[in-house]
């Protein structure tokens, strides 16, 4: 699976920056949630409180607990496939003359995160569309319109707040139902580019990445094995991230197509001559302009009889 082109590439960088700068999401260490007991040790049983304890974990693992959301269940809940022998059928879409569902509403003292009965079906669905509704809470409260489609800027906020994974799975459900198998989404983005993104913000905050892998679905693990060894090709982009993500919002960045292998691990275990062109800090600068010139031998310490014996003769010859 190939990963997006370089402008897309370039646009995603410039985005997360944007969305971890004007947040201020640097500031705060936060885990890497997994779709495990670890992360969700409730009973799930598909009512309204199962999924406000799972509202709320989202919101405790992203050091968000004192934010007030509110999950309820919008309008019917719908049907299956109606014979009673399809237990695989996914969550099914309003029907076309329905109103659109608003995931989020300003309930004044809380915040109102309408949930599709059938989405309590699909646990991948349902995580991500949670995921997005904290993430928009977010970008409302900061009061700050962002210079992104808000689609795009929902998505890359929850990769940023460390739902990652869980937006991953969304991007990219494969369903079976009694109409045949069928692909769909909850994301804006699609796989390559949730896993551009979420290996970029993992990287950057330094979060384990050991386990993704087995909660991931088989084009997922693709999507994300691709989007990591990029990364690990781009670790100047990585420096800068931390360093000042300010300065990369700005697109003042630049991007290496990605290595191989053994180049990304020499990469990592051998330590580069610096250069200014590559320097992020005040440091890296000055050992770059410093590197390769002759430093000042160091002055021997001199020997204290030695000196004093120097002393006893001055003072000889000048009687």
């Amino acid at each position: 699976m190939e990963l997006p082109n370089s402008e897309v590439r370039q646009g995603l960088v410039a985005a997360y920056a944007e969305a971890v700068t004007s947040l201020d999401l640097m500031s705060t260490e936060r885990a890497l949630v997994l779709p495990n007991g670890e992360f969700f040790p409730d009973v799930f049983t598909g009512d309204e409180a199962s999924v406000q304890r799972m509202l709320d974990r989202l919101l405790e693992h992203a050091g968000l607990a004192d934010m007030a959301l509110v999950a309820r269940f919008w309008g019917e809940s719908a049907g299956g496939c109606g014979t009673g022998a399809c237990g695989s059928c996914g969550p099914t879409d309003p029907q076309p003359e329905s109103e659109p569902v608003q995931r989020l509403v300003d309930a004044g003292e809380h915040w109102q995160v309408n949930v599709l009965p059938s989405e309590v079906s699909s646990p991948v669905a349902l995580g991500s569309g949670l995921c997005q509704a904290v993430a928009l809470a977010v970008l409302r409260e900061a009061d700050i319109p962002p210079r992104m489609p808000l689609n795009l800027a929902v998505d890359v906020t929850a990769i940023a707040l460390g739902y990652g994974v869980l937006l991953l799975e969304g991007s990219h459900i494969y369903r079976k139902s009694c109409g045949g198998p069928s692909i769909a989404r909850t994301t804006a983005l699609g796989p390559t580019e949730v896993a551009l993104v979420l290996a970029l913000s993992a990287t950057v905050n330094e979060q384990g990445l050991s386990k993704v892998g087995k909660h991931l679905s088989a084009t997922q693990q693709e999507a994300f094995g691709e989007a990591k060894a990029w990364v690990d090709s781009n670790l100047i982009l990585i420096q800068s991230l931390r360093a000042d993500p300010a300065r990369v919002a700005r697109g003042e960045f630049q991007l290496r197509e990605t290595s191989s292998w053994l180049g990304r691990w020499l990469g990592g275990k051998l330590r580069r001559a610096p250069s200014a062109e590559s320097a992020t800090t005040i440091e890296e600068l000055e050992a770059a302009l410093t590197a390769g010139k002759p430093q000042p031998r160091a002055l021997k310490a001199r020997d204290a009889k030695l000196e004093e014996a120097r002393r006893l003769v001055d003072e000889a010859l000048s009687e």
